[in-house]
């Protein structure tokens, strides 16, 4: 009897409603440091090709093509990991 009052006391959903809010902070910040991530080693890229190359470095390409992707790519691997361990 008293297990039927806990389960229906509504302490479970407040943590779930927490470990939600965390897995969305978790999933953007692992979000923001998979762009950044990418973007430092693209620009490092860019910057080695270059030098190879002789040519003037074009980091803008770095923003278009290159970090957004791999931000994306970590968006989406967190957004399963945190459903997978969550479900």
């Amino acid at each position: 009897m008293a297990s039927e009052v806990m389960e229906h006391s509504g302490h479970p959903a407040k943590k779930q409603g927490f470990g939600i809010a965390v897995s969305i902070f978790l999933t953007l910040v692992a979000t923001i440091i998979g762009f950044f991530t990418g973007m430092a080693l693209s620009i490092a890229g860019v910057a080695i090709v270059a030098g190879i190359r002789g040519v003037h470095p074009e980091f803008s390409l770095t923003y278009r093509y290159f970090a957004p992707p791999v931000a994306v790519l970590f968006f989406v691997g967190s957004v399963v990991y945190f459903l997978r361990h969550r479900g």
